[in-house]
């Protein structure tokens, strides 16, 4: 497997395999500015970021305004920060009217404590269909990747 393979491998486990990340959307309250969330997601039946998103929060007000926003996922480990996987998702969010049920359990496995925040708390799910993503596989090591890249990976 070449070098370009393998970055494309283990980006692919990190969207897989890590499940949160910081969602950035435009701000309301500071325009031109962007708004960073952490946030957890589990991956929808078509492979992308599945959002279970509060009507209040100030990312999901943002997102209802404007769309267009990027995820950073990030590798966890020890030593240099600067040395680990981060892997960008730029997209676009919508609000899914109709969630399957079979992504609404899977999404209520990965986070327990969602089902009630679902249920009771007027919760919503968002997709994140991506555009484009970027890639650094460490130092000296970054690259935009297409969809096409990373669709199969559910």
């Amino acid at each position: 497997m070449n070098e370009n393979q393998d970055i494309i491998r283990e980006a692919r486990n990190l969207l897989l395999g890590r499940l949160c990340g910081i969602l950035a959307t435009q701000s309301l309250d500071l325009p031109g500015y962007p708004f960073g969330s952490l946030i957890p997601y589990s991956l929808g039946q078509d492979g992308w970021p599945l959002m279970l998103l509060s009507h209040l929060a100030k990312h999901t007000r943002n997102l209802n305004a404007e769309p267009r926003c990027s995820l950073t996922i990030t590798d966890t480990g020890e030593g240099d920060i600067q040395q680990l996987m981060r892997l960008t998702c730029l997209g676009k969010v919508t609000r899914v009217i109709d969630i399957r049920t079979s992504e609404a359990e899977n999404h209520f496995r990965q986070f327990p404590g969602s089902q009630n925040y679902f249920e009771h708390l007027n919760f919503q799910f968002y997709r994140l269909q991506p555009e484009r993503f970027y890639c650094v596989g460490g130092f000296g090591a970054a690259r935009w990747m297409g969809v096409d890249r990373l669709e199969n990976t559910v």
